[in-house]
């Protein structure tokens, strides 16, 4: 019988080892050792093979896990050495930073900015020195690892060299930041083209202005002699009869305009180059607009062998209708100068919410290849032969600047030898809005008859020539004209009340470097009341057109036409007494002159008699009386008037009556008479509040503007007066403590700093400032200043 043998397995110890490169660049290698730690138990020799038949099997699955940990291993050096050779090949300076803003990594480029070496990662970024440039990369650093903001600024290196730094967070796991990247982008070549276009910027600029100073120049220059032919121009109009006479006069206006049509286009763009042309949106019929012109264009179109049509339209358009008559009129200048024959179409249609202006034209057209360039200044394409006027080539340069100033959509078809179709979309007036009405000339001075039958003008222009025709002009259409060559000559006889304007026409530039606004300002000055005034000027430099409208005074360049001056002029007249009228019944101390009240002291009866006489003709109420004393015995210091005194009265003086009425407090103004020209008695009637003081003998145009100018004053010293007492009165209901609390309030200080001056809680000062308010009825702090300064005037 067969002995058998059991063997059992104690154990079976399996151990993978798997390690990198050995020393001598050998693969890495596994190893399974199956050891039998000893034999015993149950399993017989027969189950051996089965057993090493699953460790053969469990090696070779460890050996290709082996084999696919190796190749990603692999894979992750190429990348880390390609990732490498990126951060160490690129020019862009790059420094890694960890969570505590400790130095990781940086690329070599970074030795441009940083004295860095290798051994200085693990320091702190603080310990870098860098560049004095960039103070702020600690702090920029900081609060991107604090906030996860990306930030980035220009920051200046050595050597003049700009840079883009940027601070970006570097995501860790989790979204968390475990650090920061910072990156510097050279940015000198962008720098030095952006400052080589601000140099050309700025040497634009300077050309420009330089431009506009030449044009102001000469358009100023060229203006002079212009207006004397115009007026000239005007004076004969109106004297020439009918007859070849006539004929030539026709002529020399037509040559005129045509030169001043040319003026006027360099005012134009000078006045778009200064920002002047400031546009005014409204909405008006289209229709006012296209009857405007073809009243003025078709004399100029038949006498052109054309035919002009304007196809009558109910549209209503918003923009501004003066710049826009301005674009339309130089595209039907531009039709009539380059057709030959034909006829010029002048149209709109609507195009949904728009409305197409159309200008089309049977001309010579443009080639396709120049259609760009008609909008470029100076630039004329083929004028006609035979075209009178071949003027600039500004025309359809300003259409483009306006129509880009309006928000025009401006577009062109030509066809050469064709004709050329000028198109221009706009908005349609919104539905419901009013409609504003063209502005047309009207003849107004028989409607007006009255206001400017004595109506007085004031000339200031020191060209001798064009001052005598200005003259002429003004005295033909029926006013009182002064004229004078200068501005203290103006403000002299102003002064002297030798003439009092209704109207001031002066020209800009005066000798001696003054200028028409200063002077008109002046006499204003002087009269105590804003009188109506024009400036005639050749003067189109930007600096003086907002000279012009900062004072908002009307201005009209020369050459202007003799009738444009007179109708200028009627117009501030008239709309002076359409004020002066509509304010007469605001308020009572602007009621008419007729039934004011003048009081004459005088012991000479004719001159009683003789002032009674001319005021109680221009409807006035006269009492007269022969003494002080008479005067005194029936004075009522509530009456409204004027008071006409004689300064050497038998008892009472008028010096002496004075006095007692400014201890009265007196409101209404008082004018000194005498026959002696006494310098100390006329100073002390001032001091005791004369309104003026006018010597005999006197005409009683003298007497009659002393009286005006009085009430003109008074009316402005009760204002104030008035102002003063109630804003007293009002301030006194305050206490002492609000009062001194209003004080420094006044004086800028805050709540807390008044708190302290005064040893009051702030609580407590702004309960008394709350008060304040509530007292004097003020709704904001300016008001209550406004009172204080009332009570102070």
């Amino acid at each position: 019988m067969k002995k058998s043998i059991s063997i059992g397995w104690a154990s079976v110890l399996t151990r993978t080892t798997m390690a990198g490169r050995s020393k001598d660049g050998d693969k890495a290698h596994s190893t399974v050792a199956v050891e039998t730690a000893s034999l015993s138990g149950s399993e017989t020799w027969a189950e051996l093979p089965t057993s090493r038949k699953r460790l053969e099997s469990l090696n070779e699955h460890l050996t290709v896990r082996n084999n696919q940990l190796q190749e990603a291993l692999e894979r992750q050096r190429a990348i880390s050495n390609d990732l490498l050779n990126v951060l160490h090949s690129t020019d862009v300076p790059t420094l890694f930073l960890d969570s505590r803003l400790r130095i990781r990594f940086f690329t070599p480029a970074i030795l441009s900015l940083f004295d860095i070496l290798s051994s200085d990662v693990g320091r702190p970024l603080s310990d870098l020195r860098g560049f004095d440039g960039d103070v702020t990369l600690h702090a920029d650093a900081t609060a991107t690892l604090l906030e996860g903001t990306p930030i980035e600024r220009q920051v200046e290196g050595p050597d003049g060299c700009w840079y883009v730094r940027r601070v970006k967070p570097c995501q860790g796991a989790g979204e968390t930041i475990d650090g920061v990247v910072i990156t510097f982008i050279d940015i000198s070549a962008q720098k030095r083209i952006a400052e080589s276009r601000e140099a050309a910027k700025k040497s634009a600029e300077r050309a420009t202005e330089a431009k506009s100073r030449f044009l102001s120049a000469a358009s100023h220059d060229l203006r002079q002699p212009l207006q004397t032919l115009k007026l000239l121009h005007g004076l004969l109009e109106r004297s020439v009869g009918e007859g070849q006479s006539r004929i030539f006069v026709q002529r020399m206006g037509e040559t005129l305009s045509s030169m001043l049509g040319i003026l006027n286009t360099v005012l134009v763009i000078n006045q778009i180059e200064a920002g002047m042309a400031e546009p005014q949106m409204v909405s008006f019929p289209i229709d006012d607009l296209l009857g405007k012109l073809f009243r003025e264009f078709y004399y100029p179109a038949q006498a052109a062998g054309l035919q002009l049509r304007v196809v009558p339209s109910s549209l209503a358009v918003r923009t501004d209708p003066r710049l826009f008559e301005q674009v339309v009129r130089n595209l039907l200048s531009n039709a009539l100068k380059y057709t030959p024959s034909g006829t010029i179409l002048v149209g709109c249609r609507r195009r949904g919410a728009k409305v197409r202006f159309d200008v089309w034209d049977t001309g010579i057209g443009i080639p396709d290849d120049r259609i760009e360039d008609v909008f470029q200044e100076y630039l004329q394409l083929n004028v006609p032969d035979g075209a009178e006027d071949g003027g600039l080539g500004l025309g359809l340069s300003i259409v483009k600047r306006l129509g880009d100033l309006l928000g025009l959509k401006i577009a062109v078809r030509s066809q050469l030898h064709k004709g050329s179709a000028f198109m221009i979309e706009m908005d349609r007036a919104p539905a419901g809005e009013p409609l504003a009405q063209m502005r047309t000339t009207v003849d107004g001075r028989s409607r007006h008859a009255g206001a400017l039958s004595s109506a007085s003008v004031l000339i200031i222009e020191d060209d001798n020539g064009m001052r005598d025709l200005l003259k002429m002009g003004l005295e033909q259409a029926g006013y009182v004209v002064a004229a004078t060559s200068g501005a203290a000559e103006a403000t002299a006889i102003v002064r002297g009340l030798k003439f009092i304007p209704d109207a001031i026409l002066a020209d800009y530039n005066l000798p001696s470097g003054g200028n028409g606004i200063a002077v008109i300002e002046e006499i204003r000055k002087v009269l105590f009341r804003n009188v109506p005034a024009l400036i005639l000027t050749g003067d189109i430099s930007g600096k003086t057109l907002s000279d012009f409208a900062q004072h908002e005074i009307p201005y009209l360049h020369k050459p202007a036409k003799l009738k444009d001056v007179v109708q200028a002029v009627e117009t501030l007249v008239v709309r002076q007494t359409s004020e002066r009228a509509a304010q007469v019944s605001a308020a009572e101390f602007m009621e008419p002159m007729r039934g004011r009240l003048i009081e004459v002291i005088d012991d000479q009866q004719d001159i009683r008699d003789n002032l009674r006489t001319l005021f109680e003709g221009e409807g006035w109420v006269v009492a007269t009386y022969v003494s002080a004393e008479e005067y005194l015995a029936d004075y009522k210091p509530d009456r409204s008037g004027c008071l006409l005194v004689d300064a050497y009265l038998p008892g009472m003086v008028g010096m002496e009556l004075l006095r007692l009425l400014k201890e009265r407090h007196h409101r209404f103004p008082v004018i000194v008479i005498t026959g002696r020209s006494d310098v100390s008695m006329a100073i002390n009637a001032m001091r005791y509040g004369a309104a003026d003081f006018i010597e005999k003998p006197f005409s009683y145009q003298d007497i009659y503007r002393s009286v005006l100018l009085a009430f003109e004053r008074s009316r402005d010293a009760n204002e104030r007066e008035e102002r003063r007492e109630t804003a007293r009165a009002t301030l006194a209901m305050l206490t002492r403590k609000q009062r001194q609390i209003l004080d420094r309030i006044v004086q800028g200080q805050a709540n807390k700093v008044i708190a302290a001056d005064l040893k009051l809680s702030q609580r407590t000062v702004e309960n008394h400032r709350a008060s304040i308010m509530r007292r004097t009825k003020s709704a904001s702090l300016p008001a209550l200043l406004r009172l204080v300064l009332n009570a102070e005037q």
